[in-house]
């Protein structure tokens, strides 16, 4: 079997805007000219480079403007956006929070877009987890009443008696 061909690009190197040669060899291309201008860029370089500023226009706040989506990770238990920053992996929504308002002094960071990826400061407001859950129900982003799973028939109010949980009337 005859090896394969190596083809050259010439790549731009998206922190210093210097071009470099990259020999393709079927995986991804380098985005930095060097190691060094990878890891030189700062926290706010990082983030920013991951948000779509022009995403759609939210029903629940039209008045504030499009959503500022974000395309970089998310947790997979939640579907939020997370952001490597200092050592450990943060929510994307509250890293834009503070760093356009502040500290959010223990209070929780909710959307009033209802899009869990929107990182818009002016989409962004702080909260407490009962103002938040209201919020959320009002806006059919959590389940209650008949949509709760334990009205959802009688197979799963059998698992519930079984569990010795106790069950709504």
């Amino acid at each position: 079997m005859p090896a394969r061909k190596r083809t050259v690009d010439v790549l731009t190197c998206e922190n210093c805007a210097v071009t470099f040669p990259y020999k393709h060899s079927g995986g991804k291309a380098n985005r930095f000219c060097s190691r060094d201008c990878a890891y030189s860029r700062t926290p706010e370089q990082r983030f920013w480079a991951k948000v779509d500023k022009f995403g759609p226009i939210p029903e629940a706040c039209p008045e504030l403007g499009c959503c500022w989506c974000w395309l970089g990770s998310l947790f997979t238990d939640s579907g939020y956006g997370q952001f490597w920053m200092d050592g450990t992996n943060r929510r994307a929504h509250i890293v834009s929070y503070e760093w356009a308002v502040g500290p959010t002094d223990g209070q929780q960071v909710q959307h009033r877009c209802n899009v869990r990826v929107c990182v818009n400061p002016a989409h962004l407001t702080l909260g407490t987890p009962a103002e938040n859950t209201a919020y959320a129900v009002k806006h059919g982003r959590m389940a209650s009443g008949e949509r709760h799973w334990l009205r959802k028939g009688p197979d799963t109010r059998q698992h519930a008696r079984v569990s010795g949980m106790a069950l709504p009337s």
